[in-house]
């Protein structure tokens, strides 16, 4: 089994490490896992970019769009698709496989070894 990882982040510079950490004691790690900061405000993008820059297989980018009005759930939705269409290009870029797209939240409480 293998897959790609999306997480969007928005204002969840306290919480990177947790999610770093959460994430690499998974047993089984994914090809990709691509962060998207939509705009944080705290300095979401540089500490994430210095916690993976470490992990080729970890990238962040910034969101190119979102929606008008500024509804959360919309720019989230945004940020996934963002997230995965990098994810794609990566994939095909670096000819990887996988068979699974999953998406967790930037403040993750999960089990040791969820996988």
């Amino acid at each position: 089994m293998s897959y790609v990882l999306i997480t969007p982040v928005k204002d969840e510079k306290e919480n990177l490490q947790q999610l770093k950490t959460t994430i690499l004691n998974q047993t089984l790690l994914p090809v990709i896992w691509v962060a998207v900061d939509g705009s944080s405000r705290d300095g979401s993008f540089n500490r994430a970019e210095d916690l993976f820059r470490d992990y080729e297989w970890i990238r962040i980018i910034r969101q190119q769009h979102f929606c008008e009005g500024g509804d959360n759930y919309k720019n989230m939705s945004a940020a996934i698709n963002e997230g995965y269409e990098f994810a794609k290009q990566q994939c095909a870029d670096r000819h990887l496989t996988y068979s699974y797209v999953g998406k967790t939240d930037a403040t993750p409480i999960l089990c040791r070894k969820l996988f």
